[in-house]
């Protein structure tokens, strides 16, 4: 593995642990929680059923989202991890 890949490894670790990251992550977890509410809402549930399909179709993808911008840090190293791949993958949902 190259020098810069442990390095660069070292600090995104590191920055996990970081009372910064922990912010973040308690951001991204109020931001769950709010959608998670959305998903429950009586406004959603009042919705003709195509219309609550395709929000809470929406909602679902945005908490997969959030949970996958949580898990960043982990997905740039496992791209660290693997240096001979021909085209870094920053895609979060492709795992």
């Amino acid at each position: 593995m190259e020098k810069d890949a442990k390095s660069k490894q070292a600090i995104l670790q590191q920055g996990q642990s970081s009372d910064f990251w922990r912010i973040i992550l308690d951001y991204i977890e109020l931001s769950r929680e709010h959608l998670r509410k959305e998903q429950k809402s009586q406004n959603l549930k009042s919705l003709p059923a195509e219309e609550y399909k395709l929000q809470n179709e929406l909602l679902m993808a945005k908490l997969e989202y959030l949970d996958n911008l949580a898990d960043y840090p982990n997905t740039i190293i496992s791209s660290l991890q693997n240096p001979n791949q021909e085209e870094i993958n920053f895609d979060v949902y492709d795992k």
